[in-house]
């Protein structure tokens, strides 16, 4: 924290407690005798201190120069100033920008939750991003994520019984709406580390925040390992005869999505008896189960077989996430003054 100041309290008249307001700061605000401050308390007890007045927030602007650059590398300039929250992004060109570089940038613009292109010529394109922060909430983000990633799995493992190559399909196309709702909530967690009164609207500490953007960021891991089995059983799909391993796949799925939900039913409610479920009960299952499968499809054909050790490999890391995402569960005793010693 910058700037920190100390000042003593003081007792004016009959149990009025006063604090002097630095000398700059009220300069710099034009606060003298007579003027009206803002003072709202924090859940966390810290008393935020404004002027009343009718200043204009500065915009956030960031200008990105294409030229010379991979589409990669723009792709990635114009991503990473949304997660730093600038609200206008202002892409320019030398000479006349590529048809291809001007698609691309339409694409991530598309895939950015908030983003829209308002001006556009032969040399530039001015993006805003028009979201409401204080209207949208991290916690509601992440229990979106939780439920679209969950379906995804439980989805893939329905294709392979059912042989549905289609609904396999399906499971990679929802991967890019979880990467959309991933972006928007790490963009609002970092806007809210830096803004404690968003935080506090959001219900969320700036230590919770840190949390908050890893446990997005394993449901985010589980998208992209839903997404990879899914490609794997295109080609697996190819030969229907699962009947053998069909009981074995759906108990698989009733796991993943016991950890699934148990996982993050934990970390939303600071539920520590889930923690033990999820990292022992279900993930012994789990290993017994994948187990099973390993040994059960000896008998297909050997590609087959690599297939299907490809996506049993994803379902195992989907497993893993579900723990790091327990791990993250802290007591709610623990919290603020109320530490006790194991």
């Amino acid at each position: 924290m910058k700037n920190v100041r100390y000042r003593k309290v003081q007792e004016v008249g009959r149990g009025t407690l006063t604090v002097s307001l630095p000398k700059n700061w009220a300069k710099k605000y034009g606060i003298k005798r007579g003027s009206f401050l803002s003072i709202s308390e924090r859940s966390d007890g810290c008393l935020i201190i404004e002027p009343i007045s009718e200043k204009v927030e500065e915009i956030k602007k960031v200008s990105i120069l294409c030229s010379g650059k991979s589409i990669k590398r723009i792709e990635w300039e114009i991503i990473g100033a949304y997660l730093l929250g600038f609200e206008v992004i202002e892409i320019n060109a030398k000479e006349r920008m590529e048809a291809e570089i001007r698609s691309r940038i339409k694409t991530v613009v598309q895939n950015l939750i908030g983003l829209e292109i308002l001006e556009e010529n032969s040399k530039r394109i001015l993006i805003n991003c028009l979201l409401d922060h204080s209207a949208v909430n991290p916690k509601r983000l992440l229990e979106r994520e939780h439920v679209i990633t969950m379906s995804m799995h439980k989805d893939v493992i329905h294709a392979l019984i059912e042989g549905d190559l289609n609904l396999a399909k399906s499971v990679m196309n929802r991967d890019d709406e979880v990467d959309r709702i991933y972006f928007l909530t790490v963009r609002l967690l970092r806007s809210a580390i830096q803004s404690p009164k968003l935080a506090d609207k959001f219900k969320i500490t700036p230590i919770e925040c840190l949390d908050y953007r890893l446990a997005s960021s394993l449901i985010e891991s589980i998208g992209d390992y839903s997404a990879d089995a899914a490609k794997a059983s295109l080609k697996l799909l190819e030969n229907k005869n699962l009947s053998n391993i069909t009981e074995e796949l759906k108990l698989l799925s009733n796991i993943l999505c016991k950890m699934q939900n148990s996982a993050v039913g934990a970390f939303m409610a600071r539920k520590v008896k889930l923690v033990e479920e999820v990292k022992v009960k279900l993930n012994n299952k789990l290993s017994e189960v994948l187990k099973n499968l390993d040994n059960a499809i000896n008998i297909l054909p050997s590609d087959v077989i690599s297939c299907f050790l490809a996506i049993l490999s994803s379902f195992e890391k989907i497993g893993k996430c579900c723990i790091d995402i327990a791990d993250l569960v802290i007591p709610l005793e623990w919290v603020g003054e109320k530490w006790k010693k194991l």
